[in-house]
């Protein structure tokens, strides 16, 4: 038996496509001290930080970064 796939709206193909083209350099290694810092100073600050993991995908390519902020978070 076949399977099932959910229909997407005209264009969507195309948008995955160039999301799914896109790569994501690696950028450099901090140390752990220097990561601290910059998340400590983010928070402190109410700054949004952009973080890439490092872990690789199956064609071994790094995943998008994550963005975070802690809003409404202040330190006491």
């Amino acid at each position: 038996m076949a399977g099932v796939l959910p229909v997407r709206p005209h264009g969507s193909l195309k948008k995955q496509a160039a999301q799914e083209a896109k790569t994501y350099p690696a950028k450099p290694k901090q140390t752990m001290e220097t990561i601290s810092s910059l998340l400590a100073d983010a928070f402190a600050n109410g700054n949004v930080v952009s973080i890439q993991l490092n872990n690789l995908d199956v064609n071994g390519e790094y995943h998008p970064d994550v963005v975070a902020d802690w809003p409404g978070i202040r330190m006491r």
